[in-house]
């Protein structure tokens, strides 16, 4: 050891001897030392507990910043996975709505398949003859394609005469053209034209009208039970209305059965109305039953 070193040495225990002395004993003026004010600890030792507590202030900021980058990465992760979750469901969605939709049009078409008969509801292509009979009426009509008269040359189209009789001694005489239009197979429209000859039962009261109209028909898909219902109406205004009437309404509702190649049932009812002067003349407002008779080619 060094002069210089032994030096310092007994130095510094001379000097911790002196104030162990110091702080047993009075100092100068007979006033003890108070030893709750020393800390024993060496004067540059608070230095470095100050900066021992910045460097774990500075620790302590720096863990915070690292811990809230962190969070703000787990959050940006959160909402990308929301998004892609969100995305996910919305093409989830939108494939189950295509899927249901196409399942909606499949069954919507075997269902049409289904009510599609096996034959459609043709125009008339032959003759055909008619008669139905109610409470009050008796009916008869003759029908016969346009097709087979060659001055009309019209497709699809037929004319026809009938006549009416009824128990207050009406005779009505009635005779038109009617051209088909198939709309479906199982839907059929006519456009026609009707000419009324009215001879009714009171002196006076005969009446003659221009009608035009529309007739429906639609067969039922059943290959054991091939029901067609039919429906018509025609009006004649007043301006084609002349005699005794002011205006004509004929309405007809029907269904039909085949019951042979050529023959056919049928049940329904017609309001055939005369608007005379001064009241109303129903010739005919009867449920009513009847045959139908094709002369089809065998």
């Amino acid at each position: 050891m060094s002069i210089l070193a032994k030096t310092k040495a007994v130095t510094f225990s001379f000097l911790a001897l002196s104030t162990l002395a110091v702080a047993g004993d009075p100092g100068p003026e007979g006033v003890p030392v108070d030893l709750s004010t020393l800390t024993g600890e060496p004067a540059g030792n608070s230095a470095a507990a100050d900066a021992a507590d910045a460097a774990a202030g500075a620790a302590a900021t720096v863990e915070g910043v690292t811990d809230g980058a962190g969070n703000a990465i787990d959050g940006l992760d959160t909402t990308s996975s929301r998004a892609a979750a969100e995305a996910a469901a919305r093409e989830t969605m939108e494939q189950a709505a295509n899927e249901a939709a196409e399942a909606v049009g499949e069954a919507f078409d075997r269902v049409m398949e289904a009510l599609t008969p096996a034959e459609p509801v043709a125009p008339l292509g032959n003759d055909r003859v008619e008669v139905y009979v109610s409470d009050q009426v008796a009916f008869a009509k003759y029908e016969r394609s346009a097709i087979e008269i060659e001055r009309l040359k019209l497709e699809e189209a037929r004319v026809h005469l009938g006549f009416l009789y009824s128990e207050g001694r009406d005779t009505v005489f009635q005779g038109g053209l009617a051209a088909d239009t198939a709309i479906t197979r199982i839907v059929r429209l006519s456009f026609g034209a009707r000419g009324y000859v009215g001879l009714l039962g009171d002196e006076n009261e005969d009446t003659f009208a221009a009608a035009v109209g529309v007739e429906a028909a639609y067969k039922l898909p059943f290959e054991r039970l091939p029901l067609e219902l039919a429906a018509s109406i025609y009006y004649a205004p007043d301006i084609l209305t002349f005699g005794s009437s002011d205006r004509i309404i004929d309405t007809r509702f029907g269904v039909s059965l085949p019951v042979r190649p050529q023959l056919s049932i049928f049940g329904g009812a017609r309001f055939l109305q005369f608007d005379t002067r001064p009241g109303d003349e129903e010739v005919d407002n009867q449920i009513h039953l009847g045959a139908r008779w094709d002369f089809r080619d065998k």
